[in-house]
């Protein structure tokens, strides 16, 4: 659908931006799920008509068949999110047929001097004001033709003469609007709009099948190097590409994985990590091919790497040992001798994504306070010293960048919701919201000329699943149960198997849902608004639902009424509560956190209260035996992989098998005769060609195989089995795809 350059609606304190897929409250943006967002461009542009569901569906999903009550999702989510809650009324259900927007609406279209607004009522009359403008691209990137119109609709004026006389006071008010302060229109005009500023153009830079991520741009901006992970088990190589021309050059050859490319300033080399089973190493190769030379390696592991602007140094990421936090070291690229940057606090997450500023005096990095999502900016300078904190959102942020002027800090980061890309200044202040980069954009990367910017936008459609076991007559079945073009995953099963809890971003925001059995009939539960609500778990009555919320500083554990309502915290920090499971007389809510300086097993009254440290030589996910004589838990980051058990009432702990599925919550599900797990990996931790749900017997020992699994599980499947054993929900990646998005005129 082509939109007009700077095309807005407004109503009431909302602005809907079509060229740039906005919508801002007072200025503000307000996170919005893409198909939400198209369905309130389509109301808008026809406020006041009555739009029959089929006739929405049609023009939202035009080359798709969906379930009515996908429509029905979105709109409900658009109500909350434009505070129809609170007493205002903006879409209004025709019942038996479909929707109208009866908010009055103002329709803006700037063509460079040209502006035309035109005020739309539920009267209808068609207005048209021509423009003299060629076909222009707009900020988005989309080009459209000239000479362009302003249509309004105005019902119930037949005579020409009244059409005019319409048309007279439209133009009149839009004057008046423009020379009135205050009235939230900021008009720039051709003559100001300087020759060497063209609009910002964003097109796909690369389309293949499976996932390219990691892109660095070469300090020219005309080529790009990215990873690209293909097939099966996923070798991921490193490629180079020509901005504007055809096939990548292939650099790296190797059955490992090869990530975080980065160039060198004189663009001779390419360095980048390699992450083998045994082993995690720094290599540089020749930009366009040649032999690697290997500069460092590590046994554990290595996240991020970036080349100093005299091209002397690279600053990386290491931890030295499990369970200790990350650190920034610096290495001389001709001596290889290593430096120690940073000393984040023990027990923590540590630091990542280093990135020299252009003068080669800083470095920024992201600090992780645990191994959730607490992460904010820092600054260090080269020589070391303390680091200076630049935001203080503890949200996850997934990849940083400079701007060439060494003024601000481009990131990637869940500040509002879903990932999307900002722009800090390095002398502090409050993060700005790009208008590229506004979905799922992770790893951004500018060029040393400053007028390209790539980034990797990230598509994840989880849906969840109910599998079947195989009977004497049928094969196992899997049928989709609860499905989304979001995320929805973490389900479980009620106590008494009638109803499901599960974690969906199809609002917006990253929430907690409930359904029946079948999947149908889906509300919402949860409706804070920022930061992931997850790991659900029902209490034994049904009537609460224990969960972690990272919606404040950081993550704590909540209990909220099974019907809905207020959720009532029960934890506090200094660090992070997590992955809550009740105790079977409902008494008591386990969860794990790193308060003691190591993750370990603690409860908490369900109604509140002092917590109880449980574990002392480490653990995380931890269940209660349905006879609540025995706490089955695994281990995360320290100790002995595998999973543990000591009794409820006190003494050693004892350990039951070699679980190394350790990546996610929810791979494992315990009954009384045995635990069911998630298989991901072979011996030697080697990804499965036979991912599957498999059953350990406390009595035989014995691993058998129950349910093959057609796709990866992804992170948090929630695994939940149902009372009889027979059937198995839990979440599946469907669709998984990552492409690398190129914004041309960047600024």
């Amino acid at each position: 659908m082509n939109r007009k350059t700077k095309h807005f609606f407004e109503f009431g304190p909302f602005r809907v931006d079509a060229s740039n897929r906005l919508l801002l409250r007072d200025g503000e943006v307000v996170p919005l799920p893409p198909k939400a967002f198209d369905i309130l461009l389509v109301l808008v542009e026809d406020s006041g008509q009555v739009l029959q569901k089929e006739q929405l569906m049609k023009r939202v999903w035009p080359d798709s068949f969906v379930e009515e009550a996908n429509l029905s999702n979105q709109i409900f989510t658009l109500r909350k999110v434009l505070g129809e809650s609170n007493g205002d009324q903006y879409i209004k259900t025709i019942p038996r047929r479909g929707y109208r927007f009866v908010a009055d609406v103002t329709e803006i279209s700037d063509e460079g001097t040209d502006i035309v607004l035109a005020e739309r009522t539920r009267s209808r009359v068609v207005i048209e004001e021509e423009s003299a403008t060629n076909n222009s691209i707009n900020e988005a990137g989309i080009e459209q033709a000239g000479p362009s119109k302003a249509v309004a609709t105005v019902q119930g004026v037949a005579a020409a003469s009244n059409l005019w006389q319409s048309r007279r006071l439209i133009l009149m008010s839009a004057l008046i609007l423009l020379g009135a302060a205050g009235a939230g229109l900021y008009v720039k005009s051709r003559a100001n709009r300087k020759a060497t500023m063209p609009p910002m153009k964003r097109i796909p830079l690369t389309s293949f099948p499976d996932i390219e991520f990691n892109p660095a741009l070469s300090p020219d901006g005309k080529f790009v190097a990215f990873s690209w992970l293909k097939g099966t088990p996923g070798y991921a190589n490193i490629y180079v590409k020509q901005i504007d021309a055809g096939t990548p050059l292939r650099l790296t050859d190797r059955q490992a994985k090869a990530i975080h490319p980065k160039w060198s300033p004189d663009a001779r080399y390419v360095a980048y990590i390699v992450v083998e089973e045994e082993e995690k190493s720094i290599f540089m190769i020749p930009a366009f091919g040649g032999p690697e030379r290997k500069l460092y390696s590590a046994k554990t592991g290595l996240g991020g790497l970036d080349w100093s602007p005299d091209g002397k140094t690279l600053a990386f990421t290491v931890q030295e040992a499990v369970g200790h936090p990350y650190r920034i070291y610096l290495l001389a690229v001709d001596t290889l001798e290593v430096r120690q940057l940073t000393s984040p606090t023990d027990g923590s997450a540590g630091d990542y994504y280093p990135a020299f500023s252009p003068d080669g005096k800083l470095v920024a990095f992201m600090r992780g306070l645990d191994y959730t999502e607490t992460t904010d900016l820092y600054l260090v300078d080269v020589d070391g010293g303390e680091p200076r904190r630049l935001t203080f959102d503890k949200r996850k942020i997934e990849g940083i960048t400079w701007t060439p002027d060494g003024e601000n800090l481009i990131f990637s980061s869940k500040r509002s919701g879903l990932h999307r890309l900002w722009r800090i200044r390095v002398s502090g202040g409050e993060p700005e919201a790009l208008t590229v980069g506004t979905e799922n954009a992770y790893d951004p990367s500018i060029s040393r000329a400053g007028d390209r910017l790539t980034y990797t936008q990230k598509f994840y459609d989880t849906n969840i699943w109910m599998m079947k076991r195989a009977t004497a007559n049928e094969p196992p079945v899997a049928v989709q149960l609860i499905s989304s073009t979001l995320k929805d995953e973490s389900p479980r099963f009620s106590a008494d198997g009638k109803k499901i809890v599960f974690e969906s971003t199809r609002s917006g925001s990253h929430e907690l849902w409930v359904s029946d059995n079948e999947g149908q009939n889906p509300n919402q539960l949860t409706f804070l608004g920022i930061g992931e609500n997850c790991n659900a778990k029902w209490s034994p009555d049904g009537r609460r639902i224990a969960f972690e919320s990272h919606s404040e500083s950081y993550p704590n554990i909540y209990v909220i009424n099974a019907e809905g309502g207020l959720p009532r915290k029960i934890t506090e920090g200094p660090l992070n509560n997590c992955v809550p499971s009740w105790s079977k007389d409902g008494q008591w809510i386990y969860f794990a956190s790193n308060r003691s300086g190591t993750w370990q097993v603690w409860k908490v009254p369900a109604e509140g209260g002092e917590p109880v440290q449980v574990t002392t030589n480490g653990g995380y996910e931890a269940i209660e035996s349905s006879d609540g004589q025995f706490l089955y838990y695994n281990r995360f980051g320290y100790g002995t992989p595998g999973i543990f058990r000591k009794p409820v009432a006190g003494g050693d702990e004892t350990f039951v098998f070699d679980f190394i599925q350790l990546e996610s919550t929810g791979d494992w599900y315990l009954i009384n005769d045995g635990i069911y797990f998630i298989h991901r990996y072979d011996e030697g931790k080697k990804i499965s060609a036979h991912m599957a749900i498999r059953f350990f017997d406390f009595t035989t020992r014995q691993i058998t195989t129950i349910v093959p699994l057609e796709k990866d599980p992804g992170s948090n499947p929630g695994l939940s089995v149902s009372a009889d054993g027979q059937s198995f929900i839990l979440s599946r990646i469907d669709n998984l795809n990552w492409d690398i998005m190129l914004v041309e005129n960047f600024r």
